[in-house]
């Protein structure tokens, strides 16, 4: 937890910790042993059926989602906030009122539990509003939705994935967010901030940073 501790930013839906290393279900309320860190514990749950009309109401002075409706997908739970900020709440069916989204300092990051499971449109909104408001940086901008771009940090360096998921090559520039030492796996070593990269369909780059 200690990149929490030094700013970082940890969000998790709902079902965190259910079952240890060994396949074996927690006794403690859920979250088991991650309640400290999320400053919460779920009273309650439901499994959402196609027909039913429930939101979850987010606050307007919350950091992510301020002032949005949405619709829950798959399963709700209803959180008791213990010593975490209630972001957003249940609305429609019997957990009406119930918190749905907490928010827990930790350090100089944040801790963001939500009550529900996270489809691909809500956990790009909730990454969007981080990136909008500097809590988080990424890793460059690009305008291709074809091409992805993943960073893993480790201790003194990080690797940088580049994946085409066109099928037909493509050329992209991408600027970094500063000056690296950029080496490839062919053993090619270069100093930069700009990276040119040629992609054969389907193709997929790694790059060391330091």
């Amino acid at each position: 937890m200690r990149t929490l501790r030094k700013g970082g930013i940890l969000v998790s839906n709902a079902r965190l910790a259910v079952k240890d290393e060994y396949n074996q279900v927690f006794t403690e309320p859920l979250p088991g042993f991650l309640s400290d860190l999320f400053g919460i514990t779920v009273d309650d749950y439901d499994v959402i059926k196609g027909t039913e009309n429930r939101k979850i109401i987010i606050r307007k002075d919350s950091p992510i989602l301020a002032g949005k409706e949405i619709p829950p997908y798959g399963w709700v739970e209803a959180l008791s906030a213990i010593d975490a900020e209630t972001l957003a709440f249940h609305k429609g069916e019997w957990l009406e009122g119930k918190s749905a989204i907490t928010r827990r300092r930790y350090g100089r990051g944040e801790a963001i539990y939500v009550g529900t499971f996270l489809s691909s449109d809500l956990a790009v909104l909730i990454v969007r509003d981080f990136i909008i408001k500097g809590l988080i940086k990424p890793v460059t901008r690009l305008r291709d939705a074809e091409v992805e771009i993943v960073m893993r940090e480790g201790k003194d360096f990080c690797l940088l994935f580049v994946i085409n998921h066109a099928d037909r090559p493509k050329k992209i520039k991408m600027p970094l967010q500063r000056s690296f030492t950029v080496e490839s796996f062919n053993g090619k070593i270069s100093e930069t901030d700009i990276l040119t990269i040629n992609l054969e369909a389907d193709d997929v780059k790694v790059y060391i940073l330091r």
